[in-house]
């Protein structure tokens, strides 16, 4: 590969198609033709059940029904090439007028596959087995080729564990998965991956936008939002069971921006609970003091426009404006295929 350099504006991004079995992953049945690329998209999110979405236009396209769409991304000049997604295809209804079939098609990840399908039986972990085995056990039973990582804590059950009859099977991996603080994503090929778990502040940086720089890739202004006038002053925690009450409250400090002094009113959260162990005022007062301390932090997010870079939801990345500096993490990534290819980005403050 020749050198990559994504602040380059004079590239040209070139976007094929194809045809896939869903049965065979390496499989191609042929290119796809007839995609409109301007009314064409993909979105990406971090914290989204399946990973990622999308759209595709198509005006006389020779779509196989059933198979799945590939999209791929080539810049030739340096011989780079990414697989950007594997996808099912939803909602393939069509328009027909003078000669011409056009049509809006839904991008759905491998992870929908998981998503729509819930067990048929009672899916049994009895004590002993392991994490690994079970999400393998799981995505060979919903039909979905992945790959574990070596480096994911393969835990051991030290009870059974039932997932009943009904329940969804998406669900029962990202339960199973926790266990072994592993997070499930979706490659390219359309491969559902799994790798140990990385707390957003502990990401190295890979991705660096500086909108002052000669070389800035940004695009638009940048959005800056946070939600500090939600954050609350006071958590009650008020647990009932029969004639039994047990009430509590923690208050934010004075430092905080939910205090009242800071902002000359309290915003209160209340839980109600129906279910405490153990049913104490001790473990009332511990519960309110966790949520107070998990909904008191702000969380601020940036948003704008750039050149397109191979960045993924869940990197590391810096972002420079108005003389800071801001750590942050990739949130949700919008593609858009319109000519000069671009992104939609939003980050995360760490």
């Amino acid at each position: 590969m020749s050198d990559v350099d994504w602040t380059s504006n004079t590239r040209y991004d070139r976007i094929e198609f194809e045809q896939v079995d869903p049965n065979d992953l390496d499989f191609v049945r042929e290119e796809l033709t007839g995609v409109d690329l301007r009314q064409s998209s993909l979105s990406f999110g971090y914290y989204t059940d399946t990973r990622v979405s999308g759209s595709l236009f198509f005006v006389n396209s020779n779509y196989i029904e059933g198979s799945l769409i590939r999209i791929h991304h080539y810049v030739d000049v340096w011989d780079y090439h990414q697989e950007l997604g594997t996808f099912f295809v939803g909602n393939n209804s069509f328009d027909y007028a003078q000669g011409i079939n056009t049509n809006s098609v839904d991008l759905l990840s491998a992870l929908y596959g998981m998503q729509v399908e819930d067990w048929a039986w009672h899916y049994v972990i009895s004590s002993g087995r392991y994490t690994k085995s079970v999400i393998q056990d799981m995505l060979d039973i919903c039909g979905r080729p992945g790959i574990i990582s070596e480096s994911v804590s393969n835990v051991k059950f030290a009870s059974a564990i039932i997932y009943e009859f009904g329940e969804n099977s998406l669900a029962s991996l990202y339960d199973v998965c926790s266990k072994s603080n592993a997070r499930v994503d979706v490659d390219g090929h359309g491969r559902v991956i799994i790798n140990p778990y990385v707390e957003p502040k502990a990401l190295t940086p890979q991705w660096t936008w500086d909108f002052n720089s000669i070389n800035s890739t940004i695009t638009s202004p940048i959005t800056v939002s946070n939600n500090r006038l939600d954050l609350p002053g006071r958590v009650s925690v008020i647990y009932k069971n029969g004639d039994t009450e047990i009430a509590s409250v923690a208050d934010a400090s004075t430092a905080s921006f939910g205090h009242p002094g800071r902002r000359g009113y309290r915003k209160t959260d209340t839980y109600s609970l129906s279910e405490m162990y153990p049913v104490t005022k001790s473990r009332a007062d511990e519960l309110a003091a966790d949520l107070l301390k998990e909904s008191s932090s702000p969380i601020i997010e940036y948003e704008f426009s750039s050149l397109y870079c191979p960045c993924k939801i869940g990197d590391g990345c810096l972002l420079s404006f108005a003389d800071e500096t801001k750590t942050c993490f990739v949130k949700n990534i919008e593609v858009s295929f319109k000519p000069g290819l671009e992104i939609k980005v939003l980050l995360k403050e760490v």
